[in-house]
């Protein structure tokens, strides 16, 4: 039974991956940097209210707090090679903008946006703590055009696939060519497991 659930649950989400909507849309697709060794298929699903990060001890910058309150749901499948991430935000207390958001290293943690790390990135070197490149086609990007409603969508698909327990970060700025985009405001947890495991 447990077998089948977690088969549904991929079916369902991919399915969903590939259905569109009529909410503010941004397409970051066909990255292609080298796939990594991953075998079998990873899928990670988050729906549910997110993390808010303005309410940190201690902050370091004044943060809009424009994330309050709002919602997302989070899908990923990630088979031969591959992966195809989608993401849905409503509720944003902010119109017509754009918020870079990344999948992040670490896990969310609402006392310490510290815990999220850095980007992941497939040319992360665990020795010197350093990526080589840094790029929409080495990191999952993520960002957000908000509509009049306050809804946004993002889709992004890249050359690797990533694992275990990670977040994805919601910024104050969209995303510039060396990945910076301010202030962390908001976050997901997003534990991507193994199809079967």
């Amino acid at each position: 039974m447990a077998r089948f659930r977690k088969t549904a649950i991929a079916a369902v989400a991919l399915s969903a991956l590939v259905a569109t909507s009529g909410a503010a849309y941004a397409d970051h697709n066909d990255h292609g940097v080298a796939a990594s060794s991953a075998q079998g298929m990873k899928w990670a699903y988050y729906g549910g209210e997110l993390t808010d990060y303005t309410t940190a001890p201690n902050p370091l910058v004044d943060k809009p707090d424009i994330f309050k309150g709002a919602t997302a749901s989070a899908m990923m499948i990630g088979m031969e090679g591959r992966s195809i991430f989608r993401l849905t935000v409503s509720g944003i207390d902010a119109k017509k903008a754009t918020y870079g958001v990344h999948l992040h290293q670490g896990t969310c943690n609402a006392d310490n946006p510290a815990e999220a790390g850095p980007h992941y990135n497939v040319t992360w070197d665990s020795t010197t703590k350093l990526s080589d490149v840094i790029s929409s086609k080495t990191e999952v990007w993520l960002d957000l055009n908000v509509n009049s409603r306050g809804k946004a969508q993002s889709t992004a698909t890249v050359s690797f696939i990533p694992d275990g327990q990670r977040s994805i970060v919601l910024h104050a700025a969209p995303t510039a060519k060396d990945g910076t985009a301010g202030a962390r405001l908001a976050c997901l947890p997003f534990d991507i497991k193994s199809y079967g495991g």
